[in-house]
């Protein structure tokens, strides 16, 4: 789903607000130093063992999501 998410870039040009109301509560939101929203999405399936989550990040500027992106941690 969270790659679902970040192919249609659907979430570009939705508000801080819009997506925290579509995407639920964030782990981690608006970080002060990069200005992020962080959801824990929890293991993607690999062939190497990883027991770190993976997170589905928003990148926010001037209140609006502009960037989407899975990071791997």
């Amino acid at each position: 789903m969270a790659d679902d998410l970040v192919d249609s870039q659907r979430l570009i040009g939705l508000t801080r607000a819009q997506a925290i109301d579509l995407l639920g509560k964030p782990y981690r939101e608006w970080d002060n130093i990069d200005h992020t929203i962080r959801y824990d999405i929890g293991d993607r399936p690999t062939i190497v063992m990883d027991l770190d989550p993976d997170e589905l990040v928003l990148e926010v500027k001037d209140g609006k999501v502009v960037k989407s992106y899975l990071h791997e941690t």
